[in-house]
């Protein structure tokens, strides 16, 4: 007798899905959309920036709208590279 599942369940990120390569692959045509120099390098700084962004994400302690942002204006500053539109531009780029 088959036995019937009334679910099914993947884990998709890194499984089913390369999301670091999506990512990188993101944030550089975000960068180059807006005719950004971008360095590899800058996907370490942004990983680092991002997580900890999450992770007060998931204690409450911001919310998801400012994270969409604030990563990216601490990204460009840590590059050297402020400017708040910028940083709304990109933010843009990489949530579409």
């Amino acid at each position: 007798m088959k036995k019937h599942y009334p679910w099914l369940w993947f884990d998709a990120d890194n499984t089913l899905f390369d999301y670091n390569r999506a990512e990188t692959v993101a944030l550089l045509k975000s960068f180059g959309s807006l005719e950004l120099d971008f360095n590899e390098r800058y996907m370490d700084k942004y990983l680092d920036i991002n997580q900890k962004l999450w992770h007060s994400l998931e204690r409450q302690e911001i919310k998801a709208d400012v994270l969409r942002v604030r990563r990216f204006q601490l990204l460009l500053e840590g590059i050297n590279m402020t400017g708040a539109m910028r940083a709304e531009q990109l933010s843009l780029h990489m949530n579409c």
